[in-house]
């Protein structure tokens, strides 16, 4: 090889460096910025048109394509000795009628109208007997009775603003759960010593100073798309422990997530 060729890759690589983290700074600015402009009701809408908007969510195939790999074995190993589960964020279906299907008795919730009105229209088309309610964002609808578990459906935790809005959400989830039932939640896991969500913080808290705005902006919020809050182990833990639940397992992969268990009242 030519000390020519060596030199030109080399500074390919430096260029490319720089490139990533020129882009990385750009992202950051981007979500900080419109992070200080909208509040939490904003947020909620913008993450509820990322869902009707994502053609996925509300395709035929993935919502039948049952449980992944490592929910079957959650369920598996922390749902056997269950009957019924509430499937909280339900989005197109997937999980709660992979549930079903598997012999559980489910109910099942999203706050997204189009993702609801696919999950009732695929139900009834495939002859499973469920029924997916409309709920307000971050709240579980009235109506529901007592489960022995619960799933929040892939990543719908993190898609709520403000941990005192998360930790009310659990509250009432956990009304709806027998002592020691267990749940399953997923989401997108932080590393503590990550630049990016610093510099996201600064720069959304400084905006929102501009604004005279006195909502907080937490380390972990993001937005690129949906609202999302990257999780640390310490503070879904701490979440947990505040909705009235214990985590007894905790997992980054494939897909971040944890098990707890509901604490009696």
């Amino acid at each position: 090889m030519s000390r020519w060729s060596i030199w030109v890759a080399r500074w390919y690589a430096r260029a490319d460096r720089c490139e990533r983290a020129v882009l990385n700074a750009l992202q950051a600015v981007h979500e900080g910025v419109w992070l200080g402009v909208v509040g939490p009701a904003a947020l909620r809408a913008a993450t509820s048109l990322y869902y009707e908007g994502a053609a996925k969510y509300h395709d035929r195939e993935y919502n039948l394509s049952g449980l992944q790999g490592w929910e079957e074995d959650i369920i598996r190993r922390h749902f056997a000795s269950c009957r019924s589960v509430l499937v909280a964020s339900a989005g197109g279906g997937r999980e709660a009628i992979a549930l079903r299907r598997q012999g559980f008795e489910v109910d099942a919730f999203d706050c997204t109208d189009g993702l609801v009105a696919t999950a009732n229209h695929l139900a009834d088309a495939e002859g499973v007997p469920l029924r997916f309610v409309l709920a307000e964002p971050d709240a579980v609808p009235g109506g529901f009775g007592t489960f022995d578990a619960a799933v929040i459906g892939w990543g719908g935790y993190m898609h709520v603003p403000r941990r005192e809005s998360r930790v009310a959400f659990l509250r009432q989830l956990r009304g709806h759960l027998r002592a020691t039932a267990p749940l399953l939640v997923s989401f997108f896991e932080r590393n503590p010593s990550a630049r990016r969500f610093r510099y996201i913080r600064a720069i959304a808290s400084a905006v929102r100073r501009v604004r005279f705005s006195r909502e907080p902006v937490e380390l972990g919020d993001s937005l690129a798309g949906s609202f999302d809050h990257h999780f640390t182990r310490d503070e879904l833990s701490s979440e947990l422990e505040a909705g009235g639940f214990e985590m007894v397992e905790y997992t980054s992969t494939p897909y971040a997530h944890a098990v707890a268990r509901a604490t009696p009242t």
